[in-house]
């Protein structure tokens, strides 16, 4: 998304519905981010960090644990996710790391069984050890050594399965809503226009309409040069009145959401990595798009939804406050790892750029329907 044109964003609980130009569902390898996903593989703590349900209140906390995963999708159903990471266009390594996530799935329930019965003899040998005979008590306690030991073999077993696991599932990725096409630019869906909904029509040119980067070099709106001689490749200055546009068009969208019943905030650009990770974003490997802050816990926002999840960490929220509204403005900061193609030209997949984001928690979990994204579409 461009630096200078702010991107409309909605987030509908754990599922995110990214609205670009015309509403219509992007194809998978234009969708790079997980836009129009079902979160299904991460249906527990992940988004808004660890969630339970007491009474009428929901509890929301982040801390230092990477975000739980549900294996069971994936393990009811392997060849869905090796057919979903190949559709994702994943690396092969990921792909053949479906199998293996099973099998450990299989060995971390079977080790966590053994852990269960060991305590639970570890609790019978203790009473035995309060009220029994002599004879009995020093049996318990030759046995209670042995297990103890078994104990400390099992749990360093688990912790070693758990952490492989863990970061296998990790770099699967999120399953694809039924409505996005598999394919690049070509399998995109046209759902409609602006002029269709009732904007105005599309001009009809006599001449060859110049794109954004023509024409906002004629105009003096940004320099690339100057930013790549500064800060890099894939960096901008906004100038003039692109920098005004930029200005003009977050306070816009800011007052116009505030009208709705947002609540306008400004967010931090960094952020807890275990933030970031409670979101479901991977902040360091390989192909990350988060850039992490050497010799620190922080690293730079690749979007806003994580310090404003992270807002609500720790905390209990009464039902009866729910629907929480926001409507938050940050920098984003992204590696773009394997960007590529025709849709990196110009204010496209930059390292830097803003956006306004609009999470939304309601009072109940939402379906897969993009119907409330749609609905502000035309707010």
């Amino acid at each position: 998304m461009p630096f200078g044109w702010p991107a409309l964003c909605v987030a509908q609980s754990t599922a995110c519905t990214s609205l670009s130009s015309a509403a219509k569902p992007l194809s998978l390898e234009q969708d790079p981010m997980g836009s129009l996903h079902q979160l299904a593989r991460r249906v527990t703590p992940q988004r808004l960090g660890q969630r339970s349900v007491r009474g009428r209140c929901r509890c929301f906390a982040t801390g230092p644990k990477p975000p739980a995963l549900d294996i069971r999708a994936i393990v009811a159903d392997p060849e869905a996710a090796v057919a979903n990471a190949r559709a994702r266009r994943c690396a092969d390594h990921v792909v053949d790391s479906v199998p293996r996530i099973v099998e450990l799935h299989g060995a971390v329930s079977g080790l966590r069984e053994q852990e269960r019965e060991l305590r639970e003899e570890r609790k019978r040998l203790g009473k035995i050890g309060a009220r029994g005979s002599e004879e009995e008590r020093g049996a318990a306690a030759a046995r209670g050594k042995e297990v103890k030991r078994e104990l400390g073999q099992l749990g360093a077993a688990l912790a070693e399965a758990e952490g492989e696991l863990g970061a296998l599932a990790a770099e699967l990725p999120n399953t694809a809503h039924p409505a996005v096409p598999t394919g690049g630019e070509e399998a995109n869906v046209l759902r409609g226009t602006s002029c269709e909904r009732g904007g105005a029509p599309r001009p009809q040119f006599g001449f060859a309409p110049r794109d954004h980067v023509e024409l906002g070099a004629a105009l003096g709106l940004f320099d690339f040069s100057a930013a790549a001689a500064v800060s890099g490749s894939k960096f901008v200055y906004l100038t003039g009145d692109g920098a005004l546009l930029e200005l003009a068009l977050v306070s816009y969208t800011m007052q116009r959401m505030a009208a709705l019943g947002y609540t306008p905030v400004l967010t931090p650009d960094l952020v807890k990595q275990s933030v970031v990770q409670a979101c479901g974003f991977a902040p360091r490997g390989p192909h990350t798009q988060i850039y992490a802050v050497e010799g620190s816990d922080l690293a730079l926002a690749a979007t806003a939804e994580a310090p404003l999840a992270g807002m609500w960490g720790g905390q209990r929220i009464a039902h009866e406050s729910l629907p929480i509204r926001q409507v938050g403005f940050g920098h984003c900061f992204r590696t773009e790892v394997g960007a590529r193609g025709a849709d990196v030209r110009g204010l496209y997949r930059l390292h830097q750029f803003s956006k306004v984001r609009l999470p939304s928690k309601p009072q109940s979990r939402p379906s897969p329907s993009p119907s409330l994204s749609l609905s502000l579409i035309s707010a």
